[in-house]
């Protein structure tokens, strides 16, 4: 078929052999960089998950046939006593995330004392490119959001794809007991058959979308974040390399993803426009404020409705005794401010950092809005 080179301006043909080594080209290039990818994970996830790579001192193995290079291969050691089945959970969500990021097909094979990882492209399947999730926007607008927005419409646009209700990335802050991250992030909600109570799929999506958020950040240059709530999750996108996604992060910790303010409306909402679930969290925190110090004062959180107060008790405070006190006092005092307020609540109890989150939601809510919080 001839064609104009962009170069010298004269004709060429694209014959058949060309277009072949072409598309060789473009699977090794998709290949190395998921298989990279996946390395990185599992040698980051190393003491969480106990998987080590073998044979990877010059990088991913390269497959090859008569047209060069079609794919790349990773092989793990296999662990003392077989494949966990966590350890099984996690590299299956790691394979897929590759599969709906970049279009490659990951096949996974035990063979003997190792599993062999085999990133490689078929005919139908269709290499993705997300440089171009901005194209309708200006360069002003690019230039203000910057990486970290990409970020964001690029894993909302798979996620759409999959049935996913995702709205638009706004600018936010991700707290945690001891900094404040800022970024970008966007609310993600899990398709209606999820909802709709089939057993396994809401638990499957909150798996898998903390392994796309970080496989979109890696090719971004970004450290990125899930956190599950109720029917879906919040994706967050940093700049910080000081920050750790819980995937790796062994330690205990409460994160919180908090919209920015930026409109007048948020940032003078605790003086003019205090709802019955704000007015409940300020009452907690005041009455609290002398054996409690209060990590986090009372905001509302990206996705959910209500607002949250985070409480820690002193350092010197600790034990069973003390922790089960301490839960039983803050929720008599909830469920006296339920019937003041008319709210519901959730407390979120995690001794293990001393931590008590409280979360205030008006009647309508059915259902708490942090995982693993219980309804008084």
């Amino acid at each position: 078929m001839p064609s104009v080179d962009s170069k010298t301006g004269k004709n060429s043909v694209i014959t058949e052999e060309t277009a072949r080594t072409s598309l060789a080209s473009g699977a090794s290039a998709a290949t190395l960089a998921a298989a990279r990818q996946v390395s990185e994970q599992i040698i980051q996830g190393k003491n969480i998950f106990g998987l080590r790579l073998l044979r990877f001192e010059h990088g991913p193995f390269p497959l090859k046939n008569e047209t060069g290079i079609y794919g790349h291969q990773l092989e793990i050691g296999m662990p003392h006593g077989g494949l966990k089945d966590y350890q099984k959970a996690h590299l299956e969500v790691l394979c897929q995330a590759q599969s709906y990021w970049r279009g490659v097909v990951v096949e996974t094979e035990v063979k003997g004392d190792r599993v062999v990882l085999s990133f490689t492209l078929t005919e139908e399947s269709e290499l993705r490119d997300h440089s171009g999730v901005m194209e309708g926007e200006g360069f002003i607008s690019r230039l203000l959001k910057g990486k970290e927005y990409r970020a964001c419409k690029a894993a909302g646009v798979i996620l759409t794809e999959q049935g996913f209700k995702v709205r638009e990335p706004v600018a936010a802050t991700l707290s945690t007991l001891n900094k404040n991250y800022h970024g970008f992030a966007l609310v993600v909600r899990f398709p209606e058959q999820a909802k709709s109570g089939e057993i396994g799929l809401d638990r499957a999506y909150a798996a898998w979308i903390p392994i796309l958020a970080d496989t979109c950040a890696r090719d971004f240059h970004l450290n990125g974040e899930a956190i599950a709530q109720d029917g879906g999750a919040s994706i967050f996108m940093t700049k910080d390399r000081d920050y750790v996604s819980q995937l790796f992060d062994p330690k205990p910790n409460i994160r919180l993803v908090v919209r920015r303010q930026r409109s007048l409306a948020t940032m003078t909402e605790g003086i003019f426009f205090r709802t019955s679930t704000f007015r409940a969290c300020r009452e907690l925190a005041k009455k609290y404020s002398k054996g409690f110090d209060v990590v986090r004062k009372p905001v509302q959180l990206m996705g959910g409705t209500g607002h949250m107060v985070v409480l820690r008790y002193r350092a010197l405070a600790g034990g069973k005794v003390i922790d089960d006190s301490y839960g039983a006092s803050v929720r008599k005092m909830c469920d006296f401010l339920m019937q003041k307020y008319h709210v519901y609540a959730w407390i979120d109890h995690r001794p293990e950092i001393r931590c008590l989150a409280v979360t205030f939601s008006p009647p309508t809510s059915a259902r708490p809005q942090q995982s693993g919080a219980s309804l008084l």
